[in-house]
């Protein structure tokens, strides 16, 4: 991972950390308003880090994340925790 990478890596682990509580209560809503089926298909266009997608294969869903600044999806492929996550 290059030296800017590993910067927004921690970047990103700070605000993750600050922002944890209100971003999850934030993506539960969402995820309970759409009412997805047991196990969906889903696209996460301009997934950054891959937050939202990784929350989504824990629930059992198939994430295929995508975005336009090839350092984010380096981070989501960094950050990937789960088989049913592709960036």
């Amino acid at each position: 991972m290059g030296q800017l990478a590993e910067q927004m890596t921690y970047a990103v682990k700070v605000y993750e950390f600050q922002t944890r509580k209100a971003w999850v209560t934030e993506a539960e809503t969402l995820i309970a308003a759409a009412d997805l089926k047991p196990i969906a298909s889903i696209l996460d266009f301009g997934c950054g880090p891959g937050k939202f997608s990784r929350m989504l294969s824990r629930e059992g869903h198939r994430v295929v994340g995508m975005d336009v600044c090839p350092t984010m999806i380096e981070l989501a492929r960094a950050a990937r925790d789960h088989r049913n996550q592709l960036y």
